[in-house]
């Protein structure tokens, strides 16, 4: 048999990202975002998209920022992510906010 009681004190503080005070809420994708099938030769390659998102969710400007090393998947890459819709980024007043967010891909 055992028995036991006990308390716990914190300070409610942790690591983590969040809104926080004065913050911007990052977009959020409406559906699964799918980069475009890779050629053999580029799978386990990283590739980065930098998205310029309007207030509306829609993305306006994508670049990429980390190439997979081949151009024209890259370009394929950049024209399907102007395709994307995003849930918008919201400022501390909850207001739809333009953001650009980075997004990583392992291809």
């Amino acid at each position: 048999t055992g028995g036991g009681d006990g308390g716990g004190v914190g300070s409610g503080e942790g690591p983590g990202t969040g809104r926080g005070e004065g913050g911007t809420s990052m977009p959020r994708a409406e559906l699964l975002l799918i980069p475009p099938d890779a050629p053999r030769a580029l799978r386990g390659r990283t590739v980065e998209v930098t998205l310029t998102i309007d207030p509306a969710g829609r993305v306006r400007e994508a670049e990429i920022t980390r190439s997979s090393g081949d151009r024209r998947y890259d370009e394929s890459l950049r024209r399907r992510s102007l395709e994307w819709k995003f849930y918008p980024a919201r400022d501390a007043g909850n207001r739809p906010v333009e953001v650009k967010h980075r997004l990583e891909f392992d291809i």
